[in-house]
């Protein structure tokens, strides 16, 4: 439900920004998606996994349920805020200040950038209004709970499209990761628990794993819901701009894998049928590209991100950004090459394809440079972001453990094979424990951001953030409108 009605409200937002809407006529044309996207939901339901036999058992479904709960708590009392919150709650504030003015033409918002083909922004503020609730605590407390369920959901269906014997011993194993892996900064996990409160951990975190499972689905059987994807992806844009490109990187090895692991007869047939499989995925997020962002030269940035990071052209400079100069992350990154050998049988050779083209494509001397040429600064080191690497590793110390354990009934010993799955498991999560990492210097949470109660606004639409002397950072406590004079 969550990606149906995001799909809905981000396509909502783009024609409001190209209508040139206010958020009072967007926030109905959202409540107006609202019932589309429940009946593409019962669609869904009603289609089902076509030809899976992974039924889900109702004691897997409450340790589901119970990992769900305890993600968003650790969500809650782990976030790490940090400067670009400034940045997320000015575009969740400005539609609430300025509910008659179109998103487009608030001067100085961030609405004006290529943010403005994002929709979680919107939803945030529709929510708090619907609900008359303070807008930081929609931002810091009902948000990232609510993605920290999905995350456990998004993350257990990849791993059971993969391999569903394993599904739940891998998922244990790949929350181990994201906890333990968190204190990186940039990594999978360090913008998955530590900060579900932003789009892009959204976009890493949940819907990276979950494109990764509706494609390897939609490549295994030809009755599933096509329309699952094309919503996944343009939920992906409503979350971050990097949702225009990593999606698409995502889909695109994935049908190459497919295509290349097809049968050399019939090879020429399949490849062209992917390619237009291909182009109908990719036109849309082309259009919003066009219409919405090329227009932005001379467009608002955010102030925090300014000289903030150096981006070098260097893989090796880039994935020590990303993963940081330590071991653990040379043995996630071991996961990619491993993760042909964890499948189920049938997904082995297009899977062992699919990792050979990521170490190609991903991982050569030049794709840093390509990226950050081709399409922005920051792609020199989010292109990897395309990979669910907690998930391949969970899997990967998930499928050794069970390998173990076979091994060890095979000795006379049969407690031996009863012990080794266990031991491998907390050999795993001690060792990320262990292990150095690169640590956050994060802000206390009781900080807080205070606008002036009477600020001499200059144009009537200006925002307030651009009048300030000292740098807007948010961290958690409340935000004091200039509009209204009302603290949220």
């Amino acid at each position: 439900m969550f990606v149906a009605t995001l799909a809905w409200a981000t396509v909502a937002c783009h024609v409001a920004w190209v209508g040139g809407l206010s958020f009072a006529s967007l926030r109905w044309l959202v409540l107006l998606s609202l019932p589309l996207a429940g009946l593409l939901v019962w669609r869904w339901w009603r289609a089902g996994h076509a030809g899976d036999t992974d039924a889900t058992s109702p004691l897997t479904s409450c340790v589901v349920v119970l990992l769900c709960v305890g993600a968003a708590f650790l969500a809650l009392a782990g976030h790490r805020p940090d400067g670009d919150d400034a940045f997320y709650a000015a575009m969740a504030l400005a539609p609430l200040e300025y509910p008659d003015v179109p998103l487009r033409d608030i001067v100085g918002s961030y609405w004006k950038s290529q943010y403005g083909m994002t929709s979680v922004e919107t939803l945030r503020a529709l929510f708090a209004h619907t609900t008359q609730a303070p807008l930081l605590e929609v931002f810091y407390l009902w948000f990232p709970a609510c993605m920290a369920m999905l995350l456990v959901l998004a993350n257990y269906e990849l791993l059971r499209a993969w391999n569903a014997p394993l599904a739940l011993l891998g998922l244990l194993a790949t929350l181990a990761v994201f906890l333990l892996w968190a204190e990186t900064h940039r990594t999978h996990s360090n913008f998955g628990l530590l900060r579900l409160f932003q789009g892009k951990a959204v976009l890493l975190s949940v819907m990276v794993p979950l494109l990764t499972a509706c494609a390897w689905r939609a490549v295994r059987n030809a009755d599933e819901p096509r329309g699952r994807l094309p919503a996944a992806l343009i939920a992906s844009m409503g979350l971050s701009p990097t949702g225009l490109v990593v999606p698409l990187l995502l889909v695109g090895l994935i049908f190459a894998a497919a295509a290349f692991a097809e049968p050399r007869a019939h090879w020429r047939k399949t490849v062209l049928a992917y390619v237009v499989r291909m182009a109908a995925l990719a036109w849309y997020p082309a259009v919003v590209a066009v219409i919405v962002i090329s227009p932005k030269s001379g467009a608002a940035v955010r102030a925090s991100g300014e000289n903030s990071l150096v981006v070098s052209n260097a893989i090796g400079d880039n994935l020590a950004l990303v993963f940081g100069p330590e071991p653990r992350s040379l043995l996630i990154l071991a996961s990619v090459p491993l993760l042909a050998l964890c499948v189920s049988p049938s997904m082995r050779r297009p899977v062992l394809i699919w990792s050979g083209l990521v170490v190609l494509c991903l991982f050569n001397p030049w794709s840093s440079a390509v990226f950050r040429e081709l399409i922005a600064d920051s792609m020199a080191w989010r292109l990897w972001w395309a990979l669910p690497l907690p998930a391949m590793a969970g899997l990967v110390a998930a499928a050794a453990a069970v390998t173990l354990g076979r091994a060890g009934r095979s000795v006379p010993s049969g407690a031996v094979g009863q012990v080794l799955p266990a031991l491998v498991l907390a050999l795993v999560v001690g060792g990320f424990a262990a292990l150095p990492g690169t640590r956050l210097v994060s802000a206390a949470n009781h900080a807080g951001l205070r606008w002036p109660p009477e600020p001499k606004l200059v144009e009537k639409h200006r925002m307030p953030h651009r009048h300030y002397r000292t740098p807007l950072v948010v961290l958690g406590s409340r935000v004091c409108s200039p509009h209204s004079g009302r603290c949220h």
